[in-house]
């Protein structure tokens, strides 16, 4: 870990008498039952928050659209770097909607923010790939309210399997849509850098001209 890297501690306390002010440490007060395995061990007298517990409490200081994305990140396959100067990188989601559903509403009655977290999870989707990819569906699904479209039937890594009629065009047997609108049938794609390759270029064409054949339009988001 880079130095600076962590510019704060976040503690969980059980009280206000409880609380440190100390220089780099922010206290956050928990008065209600911790879920068994909500607090992981990892040294003598030292626990940390799980995935769960950590995202409940992010509720009290992240705004609405921070809090979704923060949810969307932590159930992608991506994660941000400590240092800024650094790419995101891959690694496997760290939870799920329906994990952090059953959480919160377990924990409702006990935790501040617990409303305000449901309501992120609602616009929240899984298996994004990369941040701009999450930027992408939020700007799609979030409510007009919070500067989105509010598609809220938009769908996220969703399989579409190539029927024979258009498997001439395509050495393809499915693809996988960034976020696919059912009604009407609109694949919206976003093109990193990866998609300026020639060859990658070409299977894009192939997608397109397959997916026209079954009915559906690509419209790609570039960066």
């Amino acid at each position: 870990m880079p130095p600076g890297a962590l510019d704060s501690i976040d503690l969980l306390v059980p009280s206000a008498k409880t609380r440190r002010d100390l220089a780099g440490v922010t206290s956050h007060v928990h008065t209600g039952i911790v879920e068994t395995g909500s607090l992981l061990a990892i040294g003598p007298g030292i626990h940390v928050a799980d995935i769960r517990l950590t995202a409940l409490q992010a509720a009290q200081d992240l705004s609405f659209v921070e809090l979704v994305e923060y949810y969307s990140e932590i159930c992608g396959s991506y994660e941000l770097p400590l240092d800024p100067d650094d790419s995101y990188r891959e690694r496997p989601p760290l939870t799920s909607i329906v994990e952090l559903q059953a959480y919160f509403d377990s924990m409702s009655s006990c935790c501040r923010g617990s409303r305000k977290a449901r309501r992120a999870l609602q616009y929240t989707r899984e298996n994004m790939r990369s941040p701009l990819e999450t930027a992408l569906v939020m700007m799609l699904v979030l409510p007009r309210s919070e500067g989105g479209l509010g598609l809220r039937t938009l769908r996220t890594d969703h399989r579409i399997d190539v029927p024979p009629r258009a498997q001439h065009l395509t050495r393809r047997h499915h693809f996988y849509c960034d976020a696919y609108l059912p009604n009407p049938s609109i694949d919206f794609e976003y093109h990193g850098f990866k998609h300026d390759d020639e060859c990658q270029a070409t299977i894009d064409d192939e997608r397109v001209n397959a997916m026209r054949v079954m009915g559906i339009k690509v419209l790609a988001v570039r960066r």
